[in-house]
């Protein structure tokens, strides 16, 4: 229930943020989501953990979906 939660909140987020991803967030998610497919395929959680916490942290950005960061920050 709270990976569908934090998945419907990251959703809002980009949604309210849209003007936020430019190139240079696009390409930092993308780094990021490559980031936490080779921690998969090393079967390496504690990384993948880190790096699903920057993912989010990129979409539910401070400056443009604060109510959404504060909610993911308490889940």
């Amino acid at each position: 229930v709270i990976c569908r939660l934090r998945g419907a909140i990251g959703a809002m987020a980009i949604e309210v943020g849209r003007a936020a991803f430019d190139e240079n967030r696009l390409q930092a998610i993308d780094e990021v989501l490559d980031d936490m497919e080779q921690a998969l395929e090393r079967a390496d959680i504690e990384d993948f953990a880190l790096k699903n916490y920057e993912f989010h942290d990129l979409i539910c950005d401070k400056d443009h979906a604060p109510w959404c960061r504060r909610f993911m920050d308490n889940m």
